[in-house]
């Protein structure tokens, strides 16, 4: 879970960068105005501008929503797979405790019934 909240924190903040992202939209001086549209469609949305966002993660396709989207996905699973594991080893662990404790119990008895009848 620290892992993928981390990354997600690191990938927010470089595709959040609104100084970097100013110098991608800038538009090179030899540059078409295609080339220039296509290179902004192809960073930010991915290599499928018309479904922006929609590519599979991980893929050459993701472009920066997708990034962003996709870690934090993976930063929310991470965290709600952790939260109903807490919980689950909780109970188990409770359930543990109290068997324990009945078998300190029980072993306690027997030690007293076992020095009680060498005493006598």
């Amino acid at each position: 879970m620290d892992l993928k909240c981390t990354a997600f924190a690191m990938v927010s903040a470089k595709l959040g960068n609104q100084n970097t992202n100013g110098q991608i939209v800038k538009k090179a001086g030899s540059e078409s105005t295609g080339a220039y549209l296509d290179r902004i469609s192809l960073t930010f949305c991915g290599a499928d501008s018309k479904a922006c966002g929609a590519p599979k993660c991980g893929s050459p396709q993701c472009g920066y929503r997708c990034q962003y989207q996709c870690a934090k996905i993976e930063c929310e699973k991470a965290t709600k797979d952790h939260d109903a594991w807490t919980k689950k080893c909780a109970v188990i662990k409770k359930q543990y405790d109290d068997k324990k404790d009945e078998c300190d119990n029980l072993q306690d008895q027997m030690d007293g019934a076992a020095c009680k009848r060498q005493l006598t």
